[in-house]
């Protein structure tokens, strides 16, 4: 019974080309406009350290000489000693500090406002050391500056293309459109949305049965066409998924049944006709990639920074990151915590889904 109910779902679903296009198609399309617009980003990001001309004087401090040293060891200041403003005469000069909260800038732009909220912080730390030294001469500073850098990398494995984070979320969100077969499924059960579904209702099959076949058939589907795009993605657009090839197929694997297991629960959870489900489905699918960053990629950043457990429980960042993970850190304990956050997750939805198709009866049909 189970290979029949599973080759039968498989059918219907092969025959559904709306759902198939929007499925593997349309990423695809958007992908490649990404890659138009965005293929010279990283290009355009390699940042060149900036050039300024600081009075001599200033250098005679220890303290602001070790800074500005460090500065340069990071690639973010190229300091040039120099007696007066002068200097800014020369075209590669940007700025020259004549004092340490004393900035003269050449001009106004990104560059200059890097260098000025560094000369902040330098002077923010300088006064905080000169409070606690006033209130304790004694107190230990040696815990307070430590030995590192200003731009925290953690250890990446490769150089950072902020272009690869809308790829990792495109899949994400292509993984989660997955939601299209879950509808299916539950529209194919739910006796009060479709005839094929009266029929299943009054006949003697296995309901429980014929539901795990079709979700099988829901995930299998879901998993292959994610791994179809991302190897047209590989081969084609450049995008490089990382070599950890058993990592990344399990969180794929994990996150298709997700997909599923949501689509599963919005078509199950409410009475509703098959367009508000639908609907809803594509509401909630895109404000998740909408939060994973696939839009404005900022946007994550400001949730895993004011609300981060937003997207702890938000399966296209979970995947997302989880594949930035293995892409750009050798270590395995960010993508390990994504993986437990979306096998959670996907636990919860199968359990809804249990809960929510389990003994419906209806008054007529």
């Amino acid at each position: 019974m189970f290979f029949h109910e599973f080759k039968k779902t498989l059918k219907v679903f092969l025959r559904q080309k709306a759902m198939i296009f929007w499925a593997l198609i349309f990423p695809l399309v958007l992908g490649v406009f990404f890659k138009l617009a965005l293929g010279n980003v990283k290009d355009s990001n390699n940042f060149e350290a900036i050039k300024v001309g600081v009075n001599e004087s200033l250098l005679d401090d220890e303290y602001f000489k070790n800074f500005t040293d460090q500065m340069k060891d990071e690639d973010l200041l190229d300091p040039l000693p120099a007696n007066d403003d002068k200097i800014l005469n020369q075209d590669d000069i940007s700025a020259y500090i004549d004092k340490k909260d004393k900035v003269i800038l050449k001009k106004n732009g990104v560059r200059e406002s890097i260098l000025v909220n560094i000369l902040k912080y330098y002077n923010m730390n300088e006064n905080m050391v000169r409070t606690i030294m006033e209130k304790d001469p004694t107190t230990d500073l040696s815990n307070l500056f430590t030995d590192k850098t200003h731009i925290e990398s953690g250890n990446p494995n490769k150089d950072m293309d902020p272009t690869m984070t809308f790829f990792f979320a495109l899949i994400g969100f292509q993984i989660i459109y997955g939601y299209a077969r879950g509808l299916s499924i539950i529209f194919q059960y739910e006796a009060n949305l479709t005839t094929i579904a009266k029929r299943n209702a009054i006949s003697p099959l296995n309901k429980k049965i014929s539901l795990l076949s079709s979700m099988c058939v829901g995930f299998l589907l879901n998993f292959f066409i994610a791994l179809f795009t991302m190897v047209i993605f590989n081969k084609i657009l450049g995008v490089d998924f990382s070599n950890k090839l058993a990592q990344l197929l399990l969180i794929v694997a994990i996150g298709s049944l997700t997909g599923v297991s949501l689509g599963m629960v919005i078509g199950s959870c409410n009475k509703a006709n098959i367009d508000t489900k639908i609907g809803i489905g594509l509401a909630i699918s895109l404000l998740l990639s909408f939060l994973a960053g696939m839009m404005v990629a900022e946007i994550k950043i400001i949730i895993s920074e004011k609300a981060p457990l937003i997207n702890k429980l938000n399966p296209v960042a979970l995947i997302s990151d989880g594949i930035y993970s293995l892409y750009y850190y050798d270590n395995l304990d960010r993508y390990y915590n994504n993986l437990i956050w979306l096998i959670g997750v996907t636990i919860v939805l199968v359990l809804l889904t249990y809960i929510f198709t389990r003994g419906k009866q209806y008054d007529s049909l």
